[in-house]
Formats: structure tokens, sequence, C-alpha cells
């Protein structure tokens, strides 16, 4: 194992812890910080539990979920399925999934008050439709628990003692501590202190992105809102995702559009955001039958679809969209516009982050015990949520991975002291 050597002797730390209580810091004051420092303080009520947030807004990550409706996790997500959900980590972090699932999650909250309610495609929302309830329920949790929040207090420095750190913030003050726990998001400001408790740290990139397009046909786009759709990078192998695509501000964006990014993330960083997205408007049919369709009854096909996406389809075949009679353009061009509705090609030149993005970097997890979220380079150090080389598919589940992993980091960093 990888640790600094005793630093006892560091100037102005002998003082700062004058009792044998058992102290915890909790560095990060989102989702899986509260859930750790919660859960540490209940299982063991005699701890002084300290919780640090580097901004002024705490759980800015659960404000933010399901764009404000706090979409808190996803119904019916099977821990022997993790690979299926999240793109980077689901294995690897099996073993926690195991100790905390979905449905501990729903428990947790609904027997503390929050009434949840669950969309027909998964994802958990409380009833309240504001992400204000699941915050407001962990603050007062951890009220109740007795554990102490700072704000505007973001890491400084930690140094690895004989037992225990002494931890220094970016307003000065000075801890010592028997065990800490890092849930601040993956930040490169911490990379120097990661490294030095020997932890490797992969670079950080995006993860869940809307698509830019200048391309001149996506004008006739704007505004649109399909669903289902295919989308997938043409010429490349990763998988095409089905669901819904919208347009707008010269972005593709959607589920389906999120779902690629999750999944291609490190190849669209490799292409520098720089492909061809090819879109199917009809997923649902093969070539030969939408031929027949549109030479047959245009008329039904075209109303299936809004009227700037047959425009854009149109424009991609060289066809007139001003044409007069436009079932009668269709009929006579059915191959063409067929193929058109189901390989839709448009230039690709940049992401736009989305707001619920999660990005990918952090520790990376096979130096992380995924059964107590301990690290294995320093006795006493732990780790949870957005810190962690990990991510999952919108929906919920990264707030699902941060009770998870929060959950599990804050049972074990005590488990040693209710064992002797």
């Amino acid at each position: 194992m990888t640790c600094l050597p005793s630093l006892h002797k560091m100037a102005g730390m002998n003082d700062l812890k004058q009792d044998d209580t058992f102290r915890v810091v909790v560095a990060g004051g989102g989702a899986a910080g509260f859930f750790a420092a919660i859960t540490c303080a209940e299982s063991l009520p005699d701890s002084r539990v300290d919780l640090y947030e580097s901004g002024e807004t705490l759980l800015e990550n659960v404000l933010a979920s399901g764009r404000g409706r706090g979409n808190i996790s996803h119904d019916g997500f099977d821990p022997e399925k993790a690979f299926l959900f999240y793109p980077r980590g689901g294995d690897s972090l099996a073993p926690s999934f195991r100790r905390w699932r979905t449905v501990d999650t729903i428990d947790w909250f609904e027997s503390r008050g929050v009434r949840l309610i669950r969309d027909p495609d998964g994802r958990i929302f409380p009833r309240s439709g504001d992400a204000v309830t699941v915050r407001d329920c962990l603050l007062d949790e951890a009220r109740r628990a007795g554990i102490r929040i700072h704000t505007s207090c973001g890491l400084s420095a930690v140094h690895a003692l004989s037992r225990g750190f002494a931890v220094t913030f970016s307003d000065g003050s000075r801890t010592l501590c028997d065990r800490l726990l890092l849930a601040t998001g993956y930040s490169r400001s911490l990379d120097g202190i990661l490294r030095t408790f020997g932890h490797t740290v992969v670079p950080r990139y995006s993860t869940l992105f809307a698509l830019h397009t200048s391309d001149p046909r996506a004008g006739h786009l704007e505004g649109v809102n399909v669903d289902p759709v295919s989308v997938r990078v043409d010429g490349q192998a990763l998988a095409a995702q089905e669901g819904p695509v919208m347009v707008a501000d010269g972005c593709f964006t959607g589920p389906a559009i999120l779902k690629l990014s999750s999944w291609g993330s490190s190849l669209f960083q490799a292409l520098k955001y720089q492909c061809r997205l090819s879109i199917s408007w009809l997923p649902d049919r093969k070539l030969g039958q939408l031929v027949s369709e549109l030479e047959q009854q245009p008329a039904s096909v075209l109303n299936r679809l809004p009227a700037g996406v047959v425009m854009s389809v149109l424009a991609g075949c060289g066809l007139s969209e001003d044409a007069a009679d436009l079932t009668e353009t269709v009929r006579r061009h059915a191959a063409s516009v067929a193929a058109g509705l189901l390989d839709d090609p448009y230039v690709i030149d940049g992401m736009v982050p989305d707001s619920e993005a999660v990005p990918s970097g952090g520790v990376r997890l096979d130096e992380v015990d995924p059964s107590t979220m301990a690290s294995l380079k320093c006795p006493g150090l732990f780790f949870a949520g957005g810190i962690l080389d990990l991510y999952g598919l919108s929906g919920g589940f990264n707030l699902q991975s941060a009770w998870t992993t929060g959950w599990v980091a804050g049972k074990s960093m005590g488990q040693d002291i209710l064992t002797v």
C-alpha cells in the first residue's frame, strides 16, 4: 500500500484532535457525500461526522436531476446486468450494487416521507415533481444524524498520518480525522492529492452531450421532436441507439442521442466530435416495405413525420421541397426518399454537454474495493460517487450509483470499529 509516512509533527496539527472521538470527514456535498455521511453517522452514533462542500450550494446534482424533477433512480435495475446501464464501471461495481439496490433507495426515501412515482420508462421521481423534496429530505436526515455541514470549504491538502489524516481546507481551516471519504466529483485540482496516495487518475471527458451541427439541411429540423428514431455514427462500429430525438439551437439531443453519447463517449472524443450522424426516422420499416408504401400511399407515410423532417430528407435527395404536389414527387422518387428516411446523414461539428452530464474520469475502479469502497492504496481512505471512473446512462442511473457507493462507503468506514 502507498501512503505518506507519519506526519504527526506537522505544525499546528497536534492540537486539532484532543479526544478519542472517532472522526470522519466527508469531502463533497452532493448525493454520494450526503448519503455516505448519513449512513456513517447512523451506523456510528458516537462518532463525529463533518461534511465539507467547496461551493455554496448543497446537493446540486440532486437539484439538477430529471431537469429539476429529481430523477433519483431507475426501477427494475438488475445489479447482475449493471454493464447494460453503466457504459463505464458497471461490472467492476457489481458487488456494491448487490449491497444497495434500487429497491433499497426507494424504501429509504419513502420511509422518510418522500412519496415516489415511476414513469412508464422506469425513471423514479418524487410525487411532488420537484427535486427540492429530495434535497430537503437529505438535509433533514443529515441534521437529525448530527452531521456538521460546512459550505464554501473545499479540500486544499491531505496528508496521511500513522493513523488517520490531516486535512487542510480552502478557507485555511484544518482538522484531523480517522476516516476520509472523497465524494467530491472528479476535478483535476484533486489529481495531486490522489496521486500522493498512489492512485491512478483516468483523464476526464464528457459522457452525456448533445451533438451540434452546422449542416444547412438541419435548419428544417429546428424544433422537431420525433419518437422513436434510430441514430448511429456513420462508418463506426458503435451500436445504434433508439428513442426520442429533438433538435434545438442547432443541436441533436434527446434520449437516443444521450445514450449514443454515453456508449460512444471515448469514440466521440477520439473523433474530436467531428463525424456524420445517421438517423433512421422510421426505424420500424425495412427499405423494400417503405418503398412500396411511398409508391402506393405516400401521404400516409409523410403524415407520420414532422414537415421539417420531410423537407430535410427531400433536400438530401436533391429534390425540391417546394414542389406543388409533394406526394407525387415522393411517389416518383420513392426509392430515393425511402433510403433517405432510413439513412439520413448530418455533419456533426461539436458537442454541448447535457445539463445532467456526469463526466467520466477519476479514480480507477481496480484501485478500490467494490464491497467497501475503500482505497486499495491507502488505509482509511474511501471513495464514492463521481470521483470514481464510473458513469451510467441518463434516467436515474448516475444518482443510483451515488446512493449505492455512498451507502457502501458510509457503512464500511467504521466497520472495523464495530467489530473490535
